[in-house]
């Protein structure tokens, strides 16, 4: 009976923090989507239509983000509007297991709710259309789930064998969102399991029974995308994308500027600024009782942001903001920590949990005027803007060009764009190597691209910049190509050129269907 008391009353906890998060959905509506996103959308449509991930369609990502946005659109109907309304609900869970988290840590009272705006609501008053949705957001349910299951109190003895075989299943869930991104799963694991080891002196059997328990959650995971990427033909390409080419790219792609990772943590230090108060009572109150459930749950939070921050810096050729609301998620549960655990104390303590709150709320507030004045001037984000614009042309030249095959290819990293012309995919390979495309993929586009005969062509800016400063023969093959067989028709507010297959070019016979992917050097 008291199990199921016990068990209820997270339950109605778990729903208060819901319905908490449920009160920043308007921020998150009114959220546009990047070309990236785009790209999620077109591959998730053809992967529901029957397409063969690595196969039909290739991507340099894990399958988890794919079919995490074909699941939305299964659930919820096709489009952006749709799937936001999905990725509000996951991320509102997010929050409120963050916030089943904080309590673990800080029980007394209902401060642990400050996890829900600490987190969530910094990461949605700070996004951007480069952010949201993206892999490091969707992962913030799985990560707080693990901390949350392995922070929680074990029974004398063998651990809970359910909980590590759901903490390992959760790992391996992050491991299919995006493979660079496990090792922070398995940190927080270890962190709260080396302050349990050095507090509780728990025996050596106890480790081996987790560690079991935890890997058959991962074998429960992966076993059976493993065996379904084999039943369709995929192993090859599954197995050379997930394993074989992070490698050869971190070898062969080039470090992206230094002044780019500058303004990417700017951002966390600008999102963030109004959390240290709280994040540094968190730290005092676990140096102080280090055999307390509050210092497992700093620690595991702790190696959440290390690891993630190491593993941001580890994918070298990108380094964009879109990839700080991983490190936002542990900074504001901390912060969430320290003001709840202060706040029950008493004196200069409880002083400080006023302060780090005031300070926290006032930095949201700062936040939300800051995005108001966007609505208020009825702007938005300048890229955001030029995203919508580019769009806009993509649809324009679709819908006044004369297509043959049906089918058009984007080159660079506005790929996404692509999906605004209605019309089929031409390649299997989606075109963005701006940075992360090995050299044997680069060189071989001009043959793919005269093979594929897309109807209508796209470059972006920085594309055509990089090729001609890396590949200069593989730029001028293209150019060429172009200039025989197409016709310019556009150039985008972001920079990109638009080029429409020629009538003296139109007559010979349309590809019977899209070349297969086909792994560099085999």
């Amino acid at each position: 009976m008291a199990t199921a008391t016990t068990a209820s009353d997270e339950t109605r906890r778990w729903a208060l923090a819901f319905a908490l998060a449920l009160l920043l959905v308007p921020v998150a509506l009114q959220l546009r989507p990047g070309t990236d996103q785009m790209l999620f959308l077109d591959y998730s449509t053809e992967l529901l239509g029957g397409a063969t991930l690595y196969v039909d369609l290739w991507d340099n990502k894990q399958p988890g983000i794919f079919w995490l946005y074909a699941g939305m659109q299964a659930l919820l109907g096709a489009g952006w509007t749709k799937l936001l309304a999905g990725y509000a609900a996951w991320m509102c869970a997010a929050a409120a297991t963050g916030a089943l988290v904080a309590r673990v840590a800080a029980p007394a009272g209902r401060a642990w709710l400050l996890a829900v705006p600490f987190t969530l609501g910094v990461v949605w008053l700070r996004s951007n259309p480069d952010q949201v949705a993206q892999i490091e957001e969707w992962v913030a349910l799985p990560l707080s789930a693990i901390l949350l299951l392995a922070s929680r109190a074990e029974p004398a003895g063998a651990p809970a064998r359910g909980r590590w075989v759901a903490i390992g299943a959760l790992a391996g869930v992050v491991a299919l969102l995006k493979l660079v991104l496990a090792p922070v799963a398995v940190a927080i694991v270890a962190a709260v399991f080396v302050v349990r080891m050095a507090t509780d002196r728990l025996p050596v059997r106890h480790l081996a029974v987790a560690l079991a328990c935890a890997s058959a959650g991962v074998a429960l995971v992966w076993l059976p995308v493993l065996a379904g990427f084999a039943a369709r033909g995929a192993w090859d390409a599954f197995w050379w994308t997930t394993f074989e080419y992070p490698r050869l790219a971190v070898g062969a792609t080039e470090r992206a500027p230094t002044a780019r990772l500058v303004s990417t943590l700017g951002w966390l230090a600008k999102s963030t600024f109004m959390l240290v108060p709280g994040f540094a009572l968190a730290l005092l109150a676990a140096w102080r009782a280090p055999r307390s459930p509050l210092a497992r749950v700093v620690a595991g939070a702790l190696a959440w942001g290390v690891a993630g921050l190491a593993m941001v810096l580890a994918q070298k050729f990108s380094w964009w903001a879109y990839h700080m609301p991983l490190l936002v998620w542990p900074m504001g549960l901390l912060a969430a920590i320290g003001c709840a655990s202060a706040w029950s104390g008493a004196g200069a303590s409880r002083t400080a949990a006023r302060v780090a709150f005031v300070i926290g709320l006032a930095g949201l507030a700062l936040h939300g005027a800051w995005l108001g004045s966007k609505w208020l001037r009825g702007t938005d984000w300048p890229y955001a803007t030029k995203d919508r614009a580019a769009m806009v042309t993509a649809r324009e030249v679709a819908r006044t060009a004369t297509p043959v095959c049906g089918t058009s290819v984007a080159i660079g990293d506005q790929n996404g764009l692509q999906s605004a012309t209605g019309l089929k995919r031409a390649m299997a390979t989606n075109a963005v190597f701006w940075g992360a495309f090995l050299p044997a993929q680069v060189e071989r586009l001009p043959d793919e691209l005269h093979a594929a005969r897309p109807d209508l062509v796209f470059m972006d800016a920085d594309q055509r910049d990089d090729l001609a400063r890396r590949h200069p023969d593989v730029l001028a093959r293209i150019e060429a190509w172009l200039a025989v067989d197409y016709m310019p028709r556009a150039t985008d507010a972001l920079g990109g050129r638009w080029w429409e297959r020629a009538p003296a070019a139109r007559g010979a016979a349309c590809p019977a269907s899209r070349a297969p992917f086909a792994i560099p050097g085999r």
